[in-house]
C-alpha cells in the first residue's frame, strides 16, 4: 500500500510537503516592490516545524523526528528506511513485494504543534497500525463497503507517482484519479479505523477493475455517511460537521451543495480534509467569513489550502470575486499563496526527478509579489532564451535574453493570456498538477514586439 494515510491524534493526517520560498532580492528594479506573502507562520523551514503553534525549546529537528519514529516502527517490529529527500519513511518490501511509504510532514506538524507531554502519543498514534495488513492482500469484495472518495491536491498524486518512478519500478503503477476543479483531485481509498489505504492501479488490475467502476461506489458509501446537517456560523455559511477525514470529499455530493441555502451559486473551500466551507458567490459578508474560517484552519496541522472552487452546472471551477477590490485582493491573495506553495513542492518534486534521470531542463519558479502601495499581488515565471524550461502557470511571463549586455536582458513582462494568444505554439502543456508548459523556442523579435511588453509586472502599460 502506497501511501499509507494513518492516523494522528486528531484524525488521519495529509501527506503533501509544503514549503513558501523566500523572498528574492537585486534583481532587475521592478523586484524592489516584490515582497513574500505573509505567511511565514503557516509555513516549515528547511529544518524546523511548521509553525502551526507555539512547539518546545526541544523542537527536534525533521531528521531527528523520523529518527524517532523509525524506533516507534521498529519497537513494533516494523522496518522503515528513512527517505530525507522526501522526508518519508519507506517500508517496501523488495523483489516485487508491497510498496508501503509514509510521508511525514502532517505527523511532523502535529508533534510540533503538541505540547512536550502528549508528543509521545502523536508518535504512538501514527506507529500503533504499523503491522495493518496491505491492501493488496484484500479482495475487492472485502473492501467493497469500505470505499470512500479522498480529496487531496492533485501534486499528492504526482509526488506518489514520481516517487514510485525513482524509487521502485517506473511506470509500474499509480493512484488511479481525477480532476475536480483546479489543483484538486480526487481517488478512491480503503477506510479503515486506523488509516486511509488509497487504492493503486495495481489494486484494480487484480481486482480486474476500473478506477470509473469504484468511484460511483465509494461516493454512494460517503452518502450514507453524510446524513447529519451542515452547521451554520452565519446566515448563508456553511461548514461540515463530520471532521471523519472526509469532509472535503463531501464537496463530490453536489446535490447536497445545491441544497444549501446561499446567496448565488454556492462557492466552496476545502482548506483539509476535515473542513468543507460552502457559501455563494453573491454573499460578500459570506465570502469574507468563509475566507476567515479557512485561513483560521490553514494555521493548524494537516492543512491543504484554502483556493475557492465554484460550482457551474455539476462542475468545480476556480473562483475570484469581482468586487469589492478589497474582497477581490484578499482571494487574490489567498490563491497566490496557494499556488506559491504547490509550485515550491512541485519544483523540488521535479528537480529532483531531472537529476536522478539526467534531464537538462529548469524548473522555473513561481514567484510571489506584492506592491506595497496598494496591496496588490500577482506572480510571475521567467522564459529565458535558449534555456528548456517547463513554465509553471502564473499571471506574468518574464522575458530575459541572456545574450544581451549586463542591465539589459530582462525584456519586460507580459500577462499570461497575451503570451498564449500571440505564441500559442510554444507552449506545450504537460500532464502535470499544478500545470506546466514546456518551452523550447523563444519568441522572435515580432512576437515580442506583438506582446507589448512591460517594465512592470503589475503595470498594463506598453513598455517605451
Amino acid at each position: 500500500m502506497f501511501p499509507n494515510e494513518q492516523a494522528s491524534a486528531a484524525g488521519r493526517s495529509a501527506v503533501v510537503p509544503g514549503l513558501l520560498h523566500p523572498r528574492r532580492r537585486r534583481l532587475p528594479g521592478w523586484l524592489a516592490l516584490a515582497i513574500s506573502l505573509a505567511l511565514t507562520a503557516a509555513t516549515m523551514g528547511s529544518a524546523g516545524c511548521r509553525k502551526t503553534a507555539p512547539a518546545s525549546s526541544a523542537t527536534p529537528t525533521k531528521d531527528e523526528f523520523a529518527a524517532i519514529m523509525v524506533e516507534a516502527f521498529g519497537e513494533r517490529h516494523k522496518i522503515a528506511r528513512y527517505d530525507a529527500a522526501q522526508f518519508a519513511l519507506d517500508f517496501s518490501q523488495g523483489d516485487g513485494g508491497d510498496t508501503n511509504v509514509l510521508f511525514l510532514r502532517n505527523a511532523y506538524d502535529e508533534y510540533c504543534a503538541a505540547p512536550a507531554s502528549a508528543r509521545h502519543a502523536v508518535v504512538l498514534q501514527y506507529a500503533k497500525d504499523a503491522n495493518e495488513r496491505t491492501v493488496s492482500a484484500a479482495t475487492l469484495d472485502s473492501v467493497r463497503a469500505r470505499l470512500l472518495p479522498i480529496v487531496r491536491e492533485g501534486l499528492y498524486f504526482e509526488n506518489v507517482a514520481t516517487t514510485v518512478a525513482l524509487e521502485h519500478d517506473a511506470g509500474s503503477w499509480s493512484l488511479p484519479h481525477r480532476a475536480i476543479g483546479g489543483v484538486m483531485h480526487e481517488g478512491v481509498a480503503i477506510d479503515s479505523e486506523g488509516s486511509i489505504q488509497p487504492v493503486t492501479t495495481r489494486d484494480l488490475d487484480k481486482w480486474s477493475a476500473r478506477f470509473e467502476d469504484l468511484r460511483p461506489v465509494a461516493i454512494a458509501n460517503l452518502r450514507l455517511r453524510s446524513g447529519e446537517a451542515f452547521l451554520s456560523p452565519q446566515a448563508g455559511v456553511y461548514v461540515s460537521p463530520w471532521r471523519d477525514n472526509y469532509d472535503a470529499s463531501r464537496i463530490l455530493l453536489v446535490d447536497v451543495v445545491r441544497r444549501l441555502d446561499v446567496h448565488g451559486a454556492p462557492v466552496a473551500m476545502v482548506p483539509s480534509r476535515d473542513v468543507l466551507i460552502i457559501t455563494g458567490d453573491q454573499d460578500l459578508e459570506g465570502l469574507a467569513k468563509a475566507a476567515d474560517l479557512a485561513e483560521e484552519t490553514l494555521a493548524k496541522p494537516r492543512a491543504m489550502n484554502a483556493l475557492a472552487l465554484r460550482l457551474e452546472a455539476d462542475s468545480w471551477v476556480p473562483f475570484l470575486p469581482g468586487k469589492p477590490e478589497a474582497l477581490r485582493r484578499r482571494f487574490a491573495r489567498i490563491a497566490v499563496t496557494a499556488m506559491n506553495d504547490l509550485y515550491r513542492q512541485q519544483k523540488e518534486l521535479l528537480d529532483r526527478a531531472n537529476t536522478r534521470q539526467g534531464q537538462d531542463i529548469f524548473v522555473a519558479t513561481f514567484t510571489a509579489l506584492e506592491r506595497k502601495a496598494d496591496d496588490e499581488v500577482t506572480s510571475s515565471s521567467v522564459w529565458s532564451k535558449d534555456v528548456p524550461t517547463l513554465l509553471p502557470r502564473t499571471d506574468k511571463i518574464g522575458f530575459v535574453d541572456p545574450d544581451l549586455p549586463k542591465g539589459e536582458q530582462v525584456l519586460g513582462f507580459a500577462s499570461w493570456e497575451r503570451v498564449q494568444t500571440v505564441v500559442p505554439g510554444l507552449l506545450v502543456p504537460q500532464a502535470m498538477s499544478p500545470e506546466r508548459y514546456r518551452v523550447e523556442a523563444f519568441p522572435s523579435p515580432e512576437q515580442l514586439r506583438k506582446l507589448g511588453l512591460t517594465a512592470d509586472p503589475f503595470s498594463p502599460r506598453t513598455r517605451p
